[in-house]
């Protein structure tokens, strides 16, 4: 599977280069996974899985932190998300 390398603003708010290419795979699979109409996805769920996956992986806290400062207050759903038909606790 080839990566992408770049991403429209609304989808990737940083620069990716900075983290693993696992993280990247796996932000590539939930945007697959949980397509809700066409190529459309809830951000606030795949920002509240991405920060979850990154914390799983071991990446460095300060870009962890860099994360969570670029996303903002758009992480989940009042301290949950969707995978699929699974509902995450954050």
């Amino acid at each position: 599977m080839a990566l992408k390398l770049t991403y429209h603003a609304s989808e990737f708010l940083f620069d990716i280069g900075k983290y693993s290419s696992i993280l990247l795979e796996e932000f590539e699979r939930f945007k697959e996974r949980n397509k809700i109409v066409g190529d459309k996805f809830c951000e606030r769920c795949l920002y509240a899985h991405m920060i979850k996956k990154a914390k799983e992986l071991s990446i460095e806290e300060c870009l962890i932190i860099e994360l969570k400062d670029k996303i903002g207050d758009k992480i989940g759903h009042y301290g949950y998300y969707l995978d699929c038909n699974n509902l995450i606790t954050i």
